[in-house]
């Protein structure tokens, strides 16, 4: 016969903390306390994909961002790219703003991610994964 327990304060407040903490797994770390306004385009930055965090949409992402920027004004014409001459790297493209956090894997026919739109002023922080195989990047705001 299966007798029921009830739970104590200290079960259900370990099991609401490992809920939460299973959905902040991919929390935005910012790499510097305030950044900097994004410098003139074009401007490029380099570094290498990936990390020990996975993300089911955008794969190997580093606990810190890859680059943090701050827009004062919205803009229409700014474009991101992430480009490798590694052959056959896949990489990702995980963008947080003020509206929302984006994930971008392949482009067109390329598996090099890029995203041309709309951003919101307000500070961004970008994240360069891959699919486990970290590779050297380039990462090209037009």
């Amino acid at each position: 016969m299966l007798t029921r327990r009830p739970f104590t304060q200290t079960a259900i407040r370990l099991t609401i903390a490992s809920i939460v903490g299973s959905l902040l797994a991919f929390a935005p770390t910012p790499s510097r306390a305030e950044a900097d306004v994004l410098p003139p385009r074009p401007h490029s930055i380099a570094g290498q994909s990936g990390g020990n965090s996975y993300t089911n949409d955008c794969g190997y992402v580093s606990d810190t961002a890859s680059y943090t920027f701050r827009l004062p004004e919205a803009t229409s014409d700014l474009s991101v790219t992430v480009a490798s001459s590694a052959i056959g790297a896949d990489m990702t493209l995980t963008i947080q703003g003020p509206d929302g956090r984006m994930c971008l894997d392949d482009t067109n026919t390329s598996l090099m991610p890029s995203y041309e739109g709309s951003w919101p002023a307000g500070e961004y922080q970008v994240w360069v994964g891959d699919w486990g195989d970290s590779q050297p990047f380039t990462l090209t705001f037009d």
